[in-house]
């Protein structure tokens, strides 16, 4: 992309917002808007033609790469028209947002897409909590597991152990698209989703080969990863 120098002045490197905003997001490219950086015209050239740069790789590419890019554009996108009013917040978006930069510095590190999603619900202690929530987001399970399916079809393909993980990991976006059509038509969960979602963090640990999480985590349900996107020295 030519969004550093010597097209852009003084810009070592890009940013995940470059890559963000190229891919379709609409609050990166707000956000590279208000830096001096995103106001130089270089730079809004140099982003235009990045996007359309990655508009070609997602409607005709066949990688792994174009259909993780596709998925990411799906965090993007509007939310759908029955999601509660929340989601379509800008603070929404920009935890949007972060879940792809998160997705993108993880494929960085080991090329390996890792999802997650942290959430605190409040409520009166009269109540009962919900078990747990999902990103109201269809096609973003639909296109994920269409990836998920598509990698194990091609691992299958070689002398590779493990792939019952990724069967296992399609069950589970199969169990996370039945809870997003529940949630937003309004309906229960079944005993089964909410020990689910209240199992979750454990869950993603089995899938990526860990019985239990590690160091300070070992007593909390949720998984973490935190991977660098790109060192100076």
């Amino acid at each position: 992309m030519n969004l550093t120098e010597p097209k852009v002045a003084g810009r070592g490197f890009p940013t995940g917002l470059d890559m963000m905003a190229a891919n379709g997001s609409a609050r990166a490219a707000t956000l590279m808007g208000e830096t001096p950086v995103g106001k130089q015209p270089n730079y809004m050239a140099g982003a235009k033609e990045a996007e359309v740069l990655l508009d070609g790789i997602k409607a005709t590419g066949t990688s792994h790469y174009a259909g993780l890019l596709r998925v990411l554009a799906t965090l993007s996108a509007p939310p759908v028209e029955q999601a509660p009013p929340f989601v379509k917040t800008e603070a929404y978006a920009d935890k949007n947002l972060m879940t792809s930069l998160a997705a993108w510095a993880s494929t960085r590190h080991a090329w390996i897409l890792h999802a997650k999603q942290s959430v605190m619900a409040r409520g009166d202690k009269r109540t009962n909590l919900p078990p747990g929530y999902v990103e109201p987001n269809p096609d973003f399970f639909r296109a994920m597991r269409a990836l998920v399916g598509e990698t194990r079809k091609l691992f299958a393909l070689g002398d590779v152990d493990n792939l019952g993980r990724f069967t296992d990991f399609e069950h589970l976006l199969e169990q996370l698209s039945e809870i997003v059509r529940k949630e937003l038509a309004g309906e229960a969960f079944t005993g089964e989703e909410e020990h689910l979602l209240r199992e979750y963090g454990y869950t993603i640990a089995r899938l990526q080969g860990f019985e239990i999480n590690t160091g300070g985590d070992t007593g909390f349900p949720w998984m973490s990863l935190v991977a660098d996107v790109h060192t100076e020295v």
